[in-house]
């Protein structure tokens, strides 16, 4: 899981950089803040699973479908005000 979300982390970052933001800023400046996003929202996935089907004995699919909800908002709102600030025309979807 790990290594898929660490490639995908990557691949990610050129697509949201060109196309969903339009961001000109140099790469080497913003992928730093980029990753750090990711690693939170890893863990914010990896918390919910603990909290909601470790602790409170949920369905992991249940709990798991939530979690790609709320990290999913989580990494576009971080990206947007965050990561990709420089973008000049703002997110485009």
């Amino acid at each position: 899981m790990s290594l898929v979300y660490s490639s995908n982390c990557f691949v990610s970052f050129l697509g949201n950089k060109k196309w969903t933001f339009s961001d000109s800023t140099r790469a080497q400046k913003i992928f730093p803040r980029y990753v750090a996003i990711q690693i939170a929202g890893y863990l914010t996935n990896l918390m919910l699973l603990l909290v909601f089907y470790k602790r409170f004995g949920l369905p992991h699919q249940w709990v798991q479908l939530l979690a790609i909800v709320v990290v999913a908002i989580e990494l576009f709102l971080l990206s947007k005000y965050y990561v990709f600030r420089g973008a000049q025309s703002g997110a485009r979807l």
